[in-house]
């Protein structure tokens, strides 16, 4: 057993759409991630820990990203926000998380996510599996 220690302030994360196509092994679901690496709503990512129980990354959205679209949650997701703020908005209401405080997202809803000033974040993911992922997707849950 190992245990990993990062500074989500050094992270260099790259376009999420990289990352996730990376993970998954299905082939239509590699080409969507693909596709998103030119999309003005996705934050740069990095996965810093995954294992079948959860799953660890580091984001960052720009200053006045944010998704054109809601996003389907295929996991529960935790995001602490370690610089900045993110407006994270589900069924139309939106609240604003900022520095130092963290968001819990259940499963199986809608989101939102916007950035005016710019953020960078830990985000948590289970079951963060890309089996489950990639079950998700063939459900017609995601895209």
């Amino acid at each position: 057993m190992s245990i990993t220690v990062f500074n989500p302030k050094d992270i260099q994360v790259g376009p999420i759409g990289q990352m996730m196509a990376a993970k998954v092994k299905n082939p239509d679901l590699k080409a969507f991630f693909a596709s998103k690496d030119d999309a003005d709503g996705n934050l740069s990512a990095i996965v810093v820990g995954d294992s079948e129980a959860v799953g660890v990354g580091v984001g960052t959205w720009a200053k006045g990203q944010g998704t054109a679209e809601p996003i389907p949650l295929a996991f529960d997701e935790v995001l602490f926000i370690v610089e900045g703020s993110l407006s994270i908005s589900i069924d139309g209401q939106a609240t604003e998380v900022r520095q130092g405080q963290i968001a819990h997202l259940p499963a199986k809803q809608q989101v939102m996510f916007r950035s005016e000033e710019g953020c960078r974040l830990v985000w948590v993911t289970s079951p963060p599996t890309w089996k489950a992922l990639e079950a998700a997707w063939e459900k017609g849950a995601m895209g």
